[in-house]
């Protein structure tokens, strides 16, 4: 698990409203990994999936090949989403990083 947030900026982030809730989730994320620290390799699959599902909506991409097995994982992470909304990706995108930190 990535460090744990101060109770402070946790209560903070509880009180704002959807989409900045989830973009300051997306933020904390850039944070670490900007400063060295890494969420589980599944956490990050999960996130990547999410925040694709927001920006670009459902996936629509062409499936990578089976030889390039990093990108074919993100693939199906975001694949697997199917149609879910946009609103829903955020919540989720937020439980995920709660949960991880």
């Amino acid at each position: 698990r990535a460090a744990m947030a101060s109770p402070a900026v946790t209560s903070q982030a509880n009180q704002l409203p959807y989409p900045d809730k989830f973009y300051r989730a997306r933020a904390f994320v850039k944070a670490l990994h900007k400063a060295g620290t890494e969420l589980k390799e599944e956490s990050q699959l999960v996130l990547y999936a999410l925040e694709r599902q927001v920006s670009d909506g459902p996936c629509r991409d062409p499936k990578p090949s089976a030889w390039n097995t990093r990108e074919r994982a993100m693939w199906q992470a975001w694949e697997h989403l199917g149609q879910m909304s946009r609103e829903e990706a955020m919540r989720l995108f937020v439980r995920q990083l709660e949960y991880d930190v």
